[in-house]
């Protein structure tokens, strides 16, 4: 039986980076979906009327206790994030 030729390195380099850009989107999508689900399971019964035949928007009513929440949450996540950020630029550049 004839064995069959090893890959040049090119053709190497060529199949992990096509595996690699491949894992990464499927790896994003899923992320994509689940932040989706969970944005969408977090209005919980806030949604108060959707006619799908209406050309009315979408109505979504929150209290002031929580929307006064979901400000402060909001703002927080934001502002940890742009830490962050700040931090890895600052270690990157340095």
């Amino acid at each position: 039986m004839r064995r069959m030729k090893r890959l040049s390195f090119q053709w190497r380099i060529t199949l992990l980076t096509a595996i690699l850009i491949a894992g990464t989107c499927i790896c994003s999508n899923l992320l994509l979906y689940r932040s989706g689900t969970v944005g969408i399971d977090s209005l919980n019964g806030f949604v108060m009327e959707y006619d799908p035949e209406s050309s009315d928007v979408l109505k979504i009513e929150f209290d002031d206790q929580q929307m006064s929440a979901f400000l402060h949450q909001f703002s927080q996540e934001i502002y940890d994030v742009k830490k962050m950020l700040v931090y890895h630029s600052r270690s990157h550049t340095a």
